[in-house]
């Protein structure tokens, strides 16, 4: 067994890397971001358990005082839930894949490497895009030609590092480094830990010279969580991928973003939503510190003597208290209207997000006054995310489809007709009785043929 004390689960050494000679400058500067991302879509939980990252002490607090005020804060999730309507709403329909024969739809109910759908294959990657800005695909297959060939998938953290070079007049990658993390047990004892490793796999693209190119791979096996391989050293495996016995001249790789396919990270979508996330988070708190220090009522007491001691006091309705002739008694209560700056703050973060999510966030509404123009000018605003992230959807499962489908051994006739195409359903607002009576009506006059109904 490994002597490196094992993480909890698989998503604590699946995060972040941080070893810089083999990492792309992109990463480096978008890493932090990623990790805000992804601490924000958990919610609470993993929020409340990074403590001053997200929720700074106040002045004056004490370890004892902070873990109070953490305590009473609240993470309202509307990354979780934007993110949610938002790639739900591009998936009301599965997408539509032509093209495919009988035995490559077969293939495609386990299109991924762990096993995915073809169907569930593209959520995972709109959402990683809507979340991250970020999706990698790979087309692989076992090096020793058994089974059907697969789309390996990597998150924005696993893609470490990728150059590109000019070919032919064409820009294609070179060289593109990703990490594996993988875990096992001893199958030998009925209890033990999870071992974790990973694995670098380094795709290059070797120029032969007049030759031409030949694509490799090679694999840095790292069994300790060392965390820094030499990738100048001997690889542990080298293995040059052929289809039907000939070496491939590409890297069957993209990288999927929000607004193109290139390799170079792009401004997550989510982002702005996220720093309002936070934001809405400490507000949250302070309000709720509030409330806490001002909810209750403060009972006083004047006996009306200099020396009598400090005694108990008890409240309640069957409690009488005996003072004394100047004795004095009164109940201090918070009348005034500070926490109502905090209550509007907050209110008006959450018409931000609202705004930035916009109409498929729950919760935002238009106003009764807005003309129907600037409502249809505001929705088209809000949709041309969607359609971006559905541009690049369709020309990156299109692209890698078609390796897919000539790794298994398809015909070029059937490989040109493959296409895929993202459902848009999102564009058309709700339809209503009137409508539908007309359409209805233009139909039945032979106005419009059933397709376009």
């Amino acid at each position: 067994m490994s002597s490196h004390p094992n993480p909890k689960t698989k998503s604590q050494v699946d995060v972040v890397y941080n070893a810089s000679p083999v990492l792309h400058p992109d990463y480096q500067y978008w890493a932090p971001v990623w990790s805000m991302i992804r601490d924000a879509e958990i919610g609470e939980i993993e929020v409340k358990r990074k403590q001053t990252a997200y929720l700074p002490k106040l002045q004056g607090h004490d370890d004892q005082q902070y873990k109070s005020y953490l305590h009473r804060a609240v993470f309202y999730n509307m990354t979780s839930k934007t993110l949610n309507a938002l790639y739900g709403t591009m998936f009301r329909r599965n997408p539509k894949v032509s093209g495919l024969s009988f035995a490559l739809n077969k293939f495609s109910k386990k299109f991924s490497k762990d096993g995915m759908s073809l169907h569930l294959t593209a959520k995972t990657a709109a959402k990683e895009v809507l979340a991250v800005g970020r999706y990698g695909m790979l087309v692989d297959a076992t090096p020793d030609g058994k089974g059907s060939a697969y789309v390996a998938t990597y998150t924005a953290e696993n893609i470490l590092d990728w150059e590109l070079g000019e070919i032919d007049g064409e820009w294609k990658y070179t060289r593109v480094v990703l990490r594996e993390i993988s875990y096992k047990r001893d199958q030998h004892k009925f209890v033990s830990r999870y071992d974790y490793s990973s694995r670098f796999r380094v795709l290059i693209l070797h120029d032969l010279g007049e030759d031409g190119h030949v694509y490799e791979q090679h694999v840095f096996e790292d069994r300790e969580l060392n965390g820094i391989p030499d990738l100048d050293s001997i690889p542990d495996d080298i293995i040059t991928p052929t289809v039907r016995g000939e070496v491939l001249d590409y890297i069957p790789f993209t990288v999927l973003g929000p607004f193109t396919n290139h390799p170079d990270v792009q401004k997550p979508p989510i982002l702005d939503i996220v720093t309002l996330n936070y934001s809405h988070y400490q507000s949250y708190a302070q309000l709720e510190q509030g409330r806490f220090y001002t909810a209750n009522p403060v009972y006083t007491v004047s006996s009306g003597s200099a020396d009598d001691e400090a005694g108990e006091y008890y409240v309640g309705p069957d409690v009488v208290w005996e003072l004394g002739k100047d004795g004095k008694e009164a109940i201090l209560e918070f009348n005034g209207h500070g926490l109502k700056t905090l209550e509007n703050a907050l209110t008006g973060k959450e018409s931000q997000v609202a705004t930035l999510g916009g109409r498929l966030m729950p919760g935002s509404t238009s106003g009764a006054a807005e003309s129907d123009n600037s409502l249809k000018m505001k929705e088209q605003n809000e949709q041309t995310m969607l359609l971006n992230i559905s541009d690049t959807m369709d020309e990156a499962f299109t692209k890698v489809l078609m390796w897919w489908a000539d790794w298994n051994n398809a015909s070029a006739s059937q490989i040109d007709k493959i296409s895929f195409e993202v459902n848009r359903d999102f564009l058309m607002k709700d339809i209503g009785a009137r409508e539908f009576r007309a359409i209805h009506q233009m139909y039945s006059d032979g106005v419009i043929p059933v397709d376009v109904v």
